[in-house]
């Protein structure tokens, strides 16, 4: 696809940590897979990189940021995590923002600086692809700013899935090396799962 202008977006991160967790019955954000709690955790990764990190909460938390990291409240809300990358977009319209859910526990920095390297600005959105799934991982993702729009639409149209979005929109997909990146802790015999597998790891 031809870049519409040579202007390149700066690439801010923003943490997915504001929801209910009802399967897990405990805070995901708040697990300790890594010594501090994930949201934390990938929150540093994202910052070491050099990448301006924020934290994505419920318009209920009072707080204005978590250990010195700032907080973007939720401004559209009951949409999860479509309603939490809008709400980045309402803060930084010209920011390219990647997306990262907190309940991946075997995210890496490799990972996601791979996943920076292969951005693509003449895309909507560049993400991550587990081979034999047929569509891209809407929160292993970088959303330009040019599909802050469409997202609008899609919402106007009742639609509010960031896989159905980014499954109608020209994404760049990245084959992914190793499919546990992408894997979801949404139980606690997930989270029990992931913390022996991390064990067995060191």
């Amino acid at each position: 696809m031809k870049d519409k202008d040579h202007h390149h977006p700066p690439l801010k991160a923003l943490i997915l940590a504001g929801g209910k967790s009802s399967r897990m019955k405990e805070d995901k954000s708040k697990l300790t897979y890594h010594g501090v709690s994930q949201e934390e955790y990938m929150a540093r990764m994202c910052e070491s990189i050099g990448v301006e990190t924020f934290i994505s909460k419920s318009s209920q938390v009072k707080e204005s940021s978590i250990s010195g990291i700032a907080i973007i409240k939720d401004k559209y809300l009951d949409l999860g995590p479509f309603g939490a990358i809008l709400s980045a977009f309402f803060v930084d319209p010209e920011a390219a923002w990647l997306v990262l859910a907190c309940d991946l526990p075997y995210i890496s920095k490799v990972a996601i600086e791979h996943l920076i390297k292969e951005r693509s600005i003449q895309h909507f959105a560049t993400a991550y692809r587990v081979q034999e799934n047929s569509f891209p991982e809407p929160l292993i993702a970088i959303y330009e700013p040019c599909i802050y729009q469409s997202m609008l639409s899609f919402l106007s149209s009742g639609q509010s899935s960031p896989k159905k979005l980014l499954m109608n929109s020209e994404v760049k997909q990245i084959i992914l090396a190793d499919p546990d990146i992408a894997f979801n802790a949404n139980t606690p015999e997930e989270k029990e799962m992931a913390i022996n597998k991390l064990k067995s790891k060191v």
